[in-house]
């Protein structure tokens, strides 16, 4: 099917109401390798699916399309029932905020807000904000103020692995904040940097 491409899509499309699992599976893969935009609600559609797997690979698909028109439905996705599903949205809101960094500050609220309850959900959402890069520092900034000592703590990780482009904001949230718990994990942040 793949080798059709845009001509396939509709059928593709179709597919992921069929029955079978792998069927479902298979669609959302051509999907995602023909790369066409117009796959975008489709493959939303899919989050919904009642199979994990599906849900995960039309999150993944999702976002190697990089469409903004997804993120609504990605954050939803975050409070999924099944870890994976939520590991796979945050890695793909991760993408689409590469592509769209004035998505950034939603994506980092979306992100440090609800995903940050297992550890492999954390670790995808900071591999997320670290992706959308430079564009993420003043939304992470904020995050250092969070009441959640985990969001302040991804923040922190986040920032951290960006490098030297979090350095300013760091070094100000360290010598300015009111927040001691801001401060805190600044001068962590700022430690893993130098």
């Amino acid at each position: 099917m793949v080798k059709f491409g845009r001509v396939a899509v509709p059928g593709l499309l179709d597919a992921l109401y069929e029955q079978n699992v792998g069927v479902r599976l298979q669609a959302v893969a051509a999907l995602a390798a023909i790369g066409d935009q117009g796959a975008v609600e489709g493959l939303a559609g899919a989050l919904w699916d009642e199979h994990p797997l599906v849900r995960q690979h039309a999150a993944d698909a999702l976002g190697q399309l990089g469409s903004a028109r997804a993120l609504e439905d990605l954050f939803r996705v975050l409070d999924d029932e099944d870890v994976w599903v939520r590991q796979h949205a945050a890695a793909a809101l991760g993408h689409i905020g590469a592509n769209h960094p004035e998505k950034a500050r939603q994506i980092v609220f979306a992100l440090l807000d609800r995903s940050i309850d297992a550890s492999v959900v954390r670790r995808a959402a900071v591999g997320a904000l670290v992706r959308i890069g430079v564009a993420a520092v003043p939304a992470l900034r904020e995050a250092l103020h969070a009441a959640r000592w985990t969001t302040r703590r991804a923040a922190a990780d986040a920032l951290a692995k960006i490098g030297q482009d979090a350095v300013p904001a760091l070094r100000d949230t360290l010598n300015s904040s009111p927040h001691s718990g801001a401060q805190r994990m600044a001068a962590w942040a700022l430690d893993r940097i130098s």
